[in-house]
């Protein structure tokens, strides 16, 4: 079932038990870890194509990490159930699919004490995510350009962009701040309705 995600939501809390995965059709989400020390740092960034929420299912244990939308997501939500019913007619996704669980598992215990989890050369890199467009981009250059693409789209459409944030955290006070009008050349100026 497809599922909208805004933005700075939690999908999934650490040590919780999971009954679904899910799979990113737009947008970018973030694994955030709690360290030995307590804290709460960001694990790894993934976007358009990933899926996430595996590792619980597959091998029954409880949620490794959290995780959090870093932009507006639409998702595909898989129920426990549904996926092993699935996965049952197809016996060698299923253990592709379990192999990369624990290999998941074992990097992001790699991650929290690198002296005692050892990684092998090929467990480095996630196989599967690695494969997507967005896999090892910086998170807030993807919701940067995500923001700016969707600002685009709303000037081509005749609507005022959204208000963008500058670096001291106040809104622009100039109108259509992050867009010039030399950055609409696919667009007929005299078609908008006097945004500039």
């Amino acid at each position: 079932e497809s599922t909208m995600v805004f933005e700075n939501e939690t999908i999934f809390r650490e040590k919780t038990t999971g009954d679904e995965m899910y799979f990113i059709h737009s947008g970018v989400v973030e694994i955030v870890v709690s360290t030995p020390s307590n804290e709460r740092a960001t694990y790894l960034a993934i976007g358009d194509g990933c899926y996430f929420g595996d590792v619980s299912l597959l091998l029954g244990i409880q949620r490794t990490a959290s995780v959090e939308s870093k932009t507006q997501c639409m998702l595909y939500r898989l129920k426990k159930k549904n996926l092993l019913s699935l996965l049952k007619d197809y016996p060698s996704v299923e253990s592709k699919m379990i192999e990369l669980a624990k290999r998941r598992r074992k990097r992001l215990a790699h991650h929290l004490d690198p002296q005692y989890v050892w990684l092998e050369p090929d467990e480095e890199v996630d196989a599967e995510d690695s494969r997507t467009d967005l896999f090892g981009v910086d998170a807030k250059k993807i919701k940067n350009d995500k923001d700016n693409d969707f600002n685009m789209e709303r000037i081509h459409s005749g609507i005022k962009p959204r208000r963008t944030l500058t670096k001291n955290g106040k809104g622009s006070r100039r109108r259509n701040a992050t867009v010039t009008k030399e950055e609409l050349p696919s667009v007929r100026r005299s078609g908008l309705r006097k945004l500039f």
